[in-house]
This record gives structure tokens, sequence and C-alpha cells, in this order.
């Protein structure tokens, strides 16, 4: 059975823009926000859009008495130049005292590669083609090649970290910046506070927490990816039109994607082979998002203790469906407002 190629591309492009490792443990309270002195500039300039014609990403307002929380649901990595920012956008940004994202992810690449390999490398583990099913080394080797570490690199790591390196290799997709570098960079040049509701070392540590035969089932998932024919191109596809729909301001929930791709997989498959497809769900579901929305939503709640405007972004599927963080918010009582 295969793991779906936008799955893939989602899990991927989280990691590149949030990664962090994972204790057993839920995280804490996050750590205090940080404050960027850099002197306010006209950040508009470059990021606005003058004339959108569209409607724009999802934006929702939390809000008390004396607190205002604008929500919105970003894409971690974009295509090049995608245009994104409307004037209302930019309207709450300029109203917000801060910004609060998932987490600050390092800006050295070695300190983010040291940070992974610290959870991931264990010199125990059997080769990786010891690992995998003989009839799959080829479609590995050629996998491997694709991309710029050697393949001796990956007999160390776990089964997660070399399916997160090799969906990279799978995709090929011509990915920049996501919505969080534009956010950071207006926040930063004017002056203001950022903060996160996660550690950059939990966040990885996400794939970490899942059971070896999940691991095993991803991993085995995106060598198989490589070999479907046009992969390359049905990726770059999936990633354009969940962009468009994240444009459009409409629903992005992987539950609901998830669910779809296990019945179309397991109509031919055995007993064990479903019951493998829902667990690995399941589980990953719960601790890429039911998990993390329920710990948000406690520091939401908590957040609104205090006055004050912060504009508080996170990815957009944990913006939508059953076990959102607004599905959970309605559940404990509180109104969201959908601005955009």
């Amino acid at each position: 059975m295969r793991i779906p190629s936008s799955l893939l591309g989602i899990a991927a492009s989280f990691s590149l823009a949030a990664p962090a490792f994972a204790q057993d443990e839920a995280p804490v309270v996050p750590p205090p926000i940080i404050v960027n002195t850099a002197p306010p500039v006209n950040v508009y300039q470059d990021e606005a859009s003058e004339e959108a014609d569209f409607n724009g990403p999802a934006l929702w307002k939390l809000a008390d008495e004396d607190t205002t929380i604008y929500l919105f649901g970003t894409i971690h990595v974009l295509p090049w130049g995608q245009q994104w920012r409307t004037d209302l956008i930019d309207e709450k940004i300029a109203e917000s005292d801060a910004l609060v994202i998932e987490t600050l992810v390092p800006e050295n690449p070695f300190h983010m590669l040291g940070a992974m390999a610290e959870i991931a490398y264990d010199p125990t583990l059997p080769k990786l083609k010891d690992r995998i099913d003989p009839k799959l080394h080829e479609a590995l080797d050629a996998l491997i090649a694709k991309g710029e570490l050697p393949a001796p690199f990956y007999d160390g790591l776990e089964n997660w970290a070399v399916a997160m390196f090799l969906a990279e290799n799978v995709e090929e997709i011509e990915r920049g910046p996501g919505a969080e570098d534009s956010l950071q960079r207006s926040f930063k040049n004017m002056g203001k506070r950022i903060g996160q509701l996660e550690t950059f070392t939990f966040q990885i540590g996400i794939f970490d927490r899942l059971d070896p035969e999940y691991q095993e089932l991803w991993l085995q998932g995106v060598i198989e990816a490589s070999m479907v024919e046009e992969a390359e191109e049905s990726a770059q596809d999936e990633f354009q039109t969940m962009v468009d729909t994240w444009i459009a301001g409409e629903s992005l929930d992987l539950t609901v994607e998830m669910e779809e791709y296990q019945v179309e997989e397991t109509i031919e498959a055995s007993e064990e082979e479903i019951a493998l497809m829902e667990g690995f769900n399941a589980q990953f579901l719960e601790y890429l998002l039911f998990e993390r929305n329920r710990n948000w939503v406690d520091w939401l709640e908590r957040r609104l203790d205090r006055p004050g405007t912060v504009f508080v972004a996170v990815g957009a599927g944990h913006m939508w469906g059953e076990k959102s963080v607004p599905d959970y918010l309605a559940a404990a009582g509180y109104t969201l407002e959908r601005l955009q």
C-alpha cells in the first residue's frame, strides 16, 4: 500500500517550515514572546496586493472585551513569487502587537540538521536496505541517486527521517518561502514581537513518535510513489491545487483526504493491510493535528486572559474540519468570526 503523494508533500513542507523534535509529553506553555528591535520600515511596498483578484486565504477573529486574536491558516512553502497578501491581512498585521507561529525554525540550516540528527540517528539500526522489501531496492537506489546525500547517510537514520528526506527527491517541486516567512519579515520590520507555540525540537519529534510499523509504511509509501510514472508532475499538480485552494479561502481538510485515500487504496487490500492503514491514519492525524490543536486551544484560552492584539499563524490544515482549532474552540463555547 502506498501513502498519498499529497500527504508526502504536506509532511515534507511541514518539516521544512516548522521542524521540531518530540518529547513524549505534550508541549508546555510556549516560551516568552521574543522581541525584535529592528527599526520599522514600510513593509507593504512589495508584499501587499494592490489589486487582488482573489478573496484571499481564510482569516478568523477570536476576541473578548480586551483581547483580539487573529487566526490565520498558512501554507509553509509556496511557489516562488506567489501572491497571497490582501489589504485586509495587511490591516490586521498593522493592528497586531505580536505574531505567534508554530515554531521558530533555526536560521542556520546546520543547526536544523543537527537537531534532526540528534533524534533520528541510531547507529544500532540495520542498514536501510535490510529494513525494506528487496523488491524496492532498485527504486530506492534510483531515488537516493536523485538527491545530494550519499546512500550510507541513510543507514543510521530512523525510517521516518529517511522518508522525509526521500520525499523531497520524489517531488522535486520548485518551492519558495512560505506565508510564515513573509509574516515574520513584516513583524520584524515593524519592530514587533514574534513568538512560537511549540519548540523546534518538539515538532520534528512528532514523527519520531510514530509506531515503527507506521514509520515503515510511510517509508515504503515514499519509495513506491517514486515508481509511479509522472510522479513529479502529479506532485506538482497536487501542490498547486493545494495552494489554489488556500488562496481561495476554501477548506484544506487533511482528515478527509486521508480517509478518502484509505478507501481507495484498500479496496483490494487484506484485513491486515486495512488495519495497518487505519492505524497509520489515526496515529498520524492525532500526533500531527488533533493533539496539537488541543494544545493550541489551551494556549488561546490563556492568551485571552491578557489584553492586546495578536496575529496567530498556523498551518491551514489545523483550521478546517472536525477536531480542528475552530472545532475545539466551538466545543469550548467560543465564537469565531470569519473575516476573509
